[in-house]
């Protein structure tokens, strides 16, 4: 009776050692594939991980910066995709978001709007409506929110020159684009300090961006036509105007300049080469009281005045020509 029993009970009792032996080997073996299974997952994680970044830096660097020229840039038009200006000129220096961008922009357009004055009536027919266009373009452009500007820097003759294009984040194309003395990524020149209070010689289209005093004279030149002028503010006084010509706001600004011509050639200059902002930034119109037009011999000046509506009332204000400025207060 006690034989089978015991075996009964031993088989029961090594069955049941067996079965906790079995189960802590497939708790041990289950514990130890969840960890193997976790450490492969992160494995994989990583791996995945790793490959996205390479994947991302990949993207990221198939178009380099190049060394370019004038012949590249003018591969660009306007309303080409940013697809296409990155694959023609390859990464920009730097791309902007900021403020700059309109500041920038507003330039670019004065300096188009100059050109068209400057070579109007000179057997230009090709490059006036250019100027013309572009400006056009310039205009369009301001209204558009949020846009982007790309800066290039390319070699022009014997200096580097820089190439700016505006994308418009809507449609991601060239609504704009113009070409300016170098900057760098800071948007500065190099080689000029804050005190400086004129520019020497710049590239194709004076692109001076400068900001002077009231008597200081900046230099404007233009490689293409061999122009060159030196332009100074001499004053900014208010005037209520004379019997004949009243303000329709609440004064005129008055602006006294001099212009000499320092080119090889007769010069035309005229009063719609100059504009002025208030002291709430806004854009006045120029009357036409004692409205300057000339014509300038080479190595000679002329002196004029320019007299602008001024609608809001304030003590600063800031006169521009090209993409130069003059600030001061009455």
């Amino acid at each position: 009776m006690w034989g089978p029993r015991t075996q009964k009970s031993i088989s029961r009792f090594s069955l049941q050692k067996y079965y906790n032996r079995n189960e802590e080997f497939l708790v041990k073996k289950m514990f130890f594939g969840v960890i193997i299974l976790s450490l492969f997952g992160v494995s994989l994680s990583a791996c995945n991980s790793k490959n996205a970044q390479e994947s991302k830096s990949s993207s990221s660097e198939i178009y380099e910066k190049k060394e370019l020229s004038r012949s590249d840039i003018e591969l660009i038009k306007v309303g080409n995709s940013s697809k296409t200006v990155y694959k023609k000129l390859g990464l920009p220096m730097k791309e902007w978001d900021s403020n700059f961008v309109y500041d920038e922009l507003n330039n670019a357009v004065n300096r188009d709007k100059l050109m068209i004055d400057l070579l109007d009536g000179k057997d230009n027919e090709k490059l006036v409506p250019k100027y013309k266009k572009l400006s056009e373009h310039g205009e369009s452009a301001k209204d558009i929110k949020n846009l982007n500007m790309l800066q290039y820097a390319f070699e022009d003759k014997t200096s580097t020159s820089t190439f700016l294009i505006w994308i418009n984040p809507k449609t991601d194309k060239v609504v704009y684009l113009s070409e300016r003395n170098y900057l760098d990524e800071n948007g500065q020149h190099p080689e000029e300090s804050s005190d400086d209070k004129t520019t020497e010689d710049t590239n194709s289209i004076d692109m001076n961006n400068k900001t002077a005093a009231v008597g200081d004279t900046i230099s404007f030149s233009n490689q293409q036509t061999n122009d060159s002028l030196e332009v100074t503010i001499n004053s900014v006084t208010k005037s209520n105007g004379d019997d004949w010509h009243k303000p329709e706001g609440l004064y005129y600004a008055k602006v006294d300049f001099s212009v000499k011509n320092t080119g090889t050639k007769p010069f035309d200059v005229n009063a719609h080469m100059f504009e002025f902002y208030d002291s709430n930034n806004v854009k006045s119109n120029l009357d036409s009281w004692d409205y300057f037009s000339e014509n300038i011999q080479a190595g000679k000046s002329a002196n004029g005045s320019a007299y602008f509506d001024i609608t809001n009332d304030g003590n600063s204000f800031e006169v521009f020509f090209a993409d130069s400025s003059w600030k001061g207060s009455y």
